[in-house]
């Protein structure tokens, strides 16, 4: 086949599985082979070339809901720049929808739903949020001006989707701000290296929602600086079920990474492989490998 030079960052690994960040060089879709070749002097040239694949996904779907009045642009642009759009390196493709419209949308394809400053929202269209959360996708919930009354919020549906109880808007003198205790979690990933040096203090929130009686898998991400959560996120509950090599069926902890194709799981990450793709007696397999220390 035509080879294709191409170049490309890896941001790191989750469960011994490298994660790229950008690519250059207009990979289709789809799974790619390539090689790397070591330049230079060395006297084993037998290691000097090592292989690899790599997925090509598309951009990620992402719902934009708003009520009238709010607008989209801004996160739409934070999402998915126009200069990476414009090259086809976007991680995200974002679509927006009035909130009037969430109740009839179809979510099956998209992987994350955005509210931006919803009116009330239906016990359920909450629901249908929840089973969103519940089949494998993300829900994101910005509160503002337009939340009105808080009895939406607290309705039992509502607090599985947002891990807690909304109560009331708080005023603060300015003396009120974020202040992470960890910087574990993705959304605080590029805080890390200066993570002794962000003045957070000199960022105050002026209001702020509370957000109390938080449920029992509800995760604080970042507290204010007087303890109360200030961004949560709940997983969604371990439903799925996923047949091992050794015969077992293991429940899906939200830890896990399931390696997948777009048909069905084939591996736990760093745990067993699937059932489904086990290599049978009539098969054969040769793997070659060298080390050199």
């Amino acid at each position: 086949g035509a080879t294709q030079r191409v170049s490309f960052n890896l941001s790191g690994s989750v469960g011994g599985v490298k994660q790229r960040s950008d690519t250059t060089g207009g990979l289709q879709p789809g799974v790619h082979q390539g090689w790397l070749r070591l330049v230079g002097q060395d006297g084993l040239a037998i290691d000097d070339v090592r292989y690899f694949a790599v997925e090509v996904q598309q951009a990620w779907p992402v719902l934009l809901v708003a009520p009238s009045g709010v607008s989209t642009r801004y996160l739409a642009e934070a999402l998915a720049p126009l200069e990476l759009r414009d090259s086809g390196r976007a991680s995200f493709r974002c679509d927006t929808i009035d909130q009037s419209r969430l109740a009839s949308q179809e979510l099956a394809d998209y992987r994350a739903i955005v509210l931006l400053d919803p009116d009330p929202l239906t016990t359920d269209v909450w629901r249908k949020l929840a089973d969103f959360c519940e089949q494998g996708g993300g829900v994101a919930v910005f509160l503002g001006s337009h939340v009105q009354s808080v009895a939406s919020f607290q309705d039992a549906a509502a607090v599985k989707v947002l891990g807690g109880k909304l109560t009331r808007q708080a005023r603060t003198a300015g003396d009120i701000y974020f202040a992470p205790k960890s910087y574990d979690h993705p959304v605080l990933a590029a805080f890390r290296q200066i993570s002794t040096s962000v003045p957070w203090d000199n960022f105050p929130v002026y209001y702020h929602w509370n957000l109390d009686e938080l449920t029992k898998d509800a995760r604080t991400i970042i507290p204010y600086g007087d303890g109360k959560p200030a961004i949560v996120v709940r997983r969604a509950q371990n439903t799925e079920l996923f047949a091992t090599l050794d015969g077992q069926k293991r429940t899906l902890m939200g830890e896990m990474l399931l390696i997948a194709d777009e048909q069905q799981g084939i591996a736990l990450a760093g745990i067993m492989g699937g059932a489904n793709t086990e290599i049978k007696d009539r098969k054969s397999t040769r793997l070659n490998s060298s080390h050199r220390t």
